[in-house]
């Protein structure tokens, strides 16, 4: 693993012009930074640690997925129904590795940190882009 706990590198790409939702996706990147960081430790409290980071992500994409889907339904953004069903895997996952860790079953933080990588930075680049990109042709009145 690198030493540079800035896995997760923040591009202006990843901005939607919405304030709230970019700051969320910015403490999203933190968490899955603290997550990855966290891969490296070296202590008897590594679940500890882990779980409660998993817990914070879970709590925040609560937060930040209600957000999102609520301005989408808002602004009718016909990709509301496959946008949530994209959430609701990444909450499911996350919720699995919980629960796998409360059940003392071999996990992988570093193979999830990766994974959920991956998975923000697709989602924000390409699949958040599409409602950006709805809500201007609309002229939704949301952007900073």
């Amino acid at each position: 693993m690198p030493e540079n706990s800035d896995f997760l590198i923040w591009k202006e790409s990843y901005l939607t012009g919405i304030k709230a939702i970019d700051e969320d996706h910015l403490e999203l990147a933190r968490i899955i930074n603290k997550l990855y960081e966290a891969c490296s430790f070296r202590t008897e409290k590594v679940s500890e640690i882990y779980i409660s980071i998993l817990k914070d992500l879970v709590n925040y994409t609560n937060i930040h997925f209600s957000r999102e889907e609520k301005l989408m339904a808002n602004f009718n953004y016909p990709g509301l129904e496959a946008h949530k069903k994209e959430h609701d895997v990444f909450k499911a996952l996350v919720l699995k590795e919980l629960k796998a860790i409360k059940y003392n079953k071999r996990v992988e933080p570093f193979n999830l940190a990766k994974f959920l990588k991956e998975w923000v930075m697709h989602h924000i680049a390409i699949e958040d882009n599409n409602y950006k990109i709805h809500f201007q042709q609309i002229g939704a009145d949301v952007f900073k």
